[in-house]
């Protein structure tokens, strides 16, 4: 794989995000995926200014599946 990563022309970075439906009454999610996709932009900006926060209710479109 890291030979297949190696010579690929662009890479896209996408962070697979599970958390309980309700963590609790006050806070919704433990994390916030919105602060998390920033936090990834701003540090992986060199190899993906638009990297992806996916989880099993919102896939988007993305080609996999979560069961």
């Amino acid at each position: 794989m890291a030979t297949a990563v190696l010579g690929a022309k662009k890479l896209r970075v996408v962070l697979h995000l599970e958390q309980p439906r309700k963590h609790s009454t006050l806070r919704p999610r433990a994390i916030n995926p919105a602060d998390v996709q920033q936090a990834l932009r701003r540090r992986l900006k060199p190899i993906d200014a638009h990297p992806f926060v996916a989880e099993a209710s919102r896939m988007g479109s993305l080609a996999w599946r979560v069961t």
